[in-house]
C-alpha cells in the first residue's frame, strides 16, 4: 500500500473518529460547556464536524486518485493538526492524561505520514 492510500486510511479513521469520539460525549453528558459557554461549544463542535467531513471527502477522493484530492486531504489534515495541538491542553487540564496522550501520538503519526507524502510532492514535482 502507498503512502497516499495510508494517508487516505488515516484520514478516514481519524475523520470517523471525531464523530464517533463527539458523539459519545454529547450523549453521554460529559460535555459540560453545553450549558456554561454554549455559544462558545456550538462553534467548537462547528468546526470539529467540518473537520470531521472534510477529512472523510478528501479520503475518498485520496484514495480514488481523484483530482486534487491530496491537496484537499493536506488541507483537511491542516484543520485536523490545528485540533490535535489545541486539545490536549484541555484534558491535561482536566486531568485525562491518557486521552491526551492519544490526541499527541495521531498527531505524531500524521506529521510523519504527511511529512514523507510533502517530501515526494515536492521531490517529484521538481526537475
Amino acid at each position: 500500500m502507498n503512502i497516499k492510500k495510508i494517508a487516505a486510511v488515516y484520514s478516514l479513521v481519524l475523520g470517523s473518529g471525531i464523530i464517533l469520539f463527539w458523539m459519545y460525549l454529547l450523549l453521554d453528558g460529559f460535555v459540560p460547556e453545553i450549558n456554561t459557554k454554549p455559544t462558545e461549544i456550538l462553534f467548537h463542535l462547528i468546526a470539529e464536524f467540518t473537520t470531521a467531513i472534510f477529512l472523510f471527502i478528501s479520503s475518498v477522493f485520496m484514495y480514488e486518485n481523484f483530482k486534487g484530492g491530496t491537496y484537499l486531504n493536506l488541507t483537511s489534515m491542516g484543520m485536523l493538526f490545528y485540533s490535535l495541538i489545541q486539545t490536549p491542553g484541555y484534558f491535561f487540564q482536566i486531568g485525562e492524561s491518557l486521552v491526551a496522550s492519544i490526541f499527541l501520538i495521531c498527531l505524531l503519526v500524521g506529521i510523519v505520514i504527511y511529512s514523507i507524502i510533502l517530501i515526494k510532492e515536492i521531490t517529484f514535482s521538481n526537475p
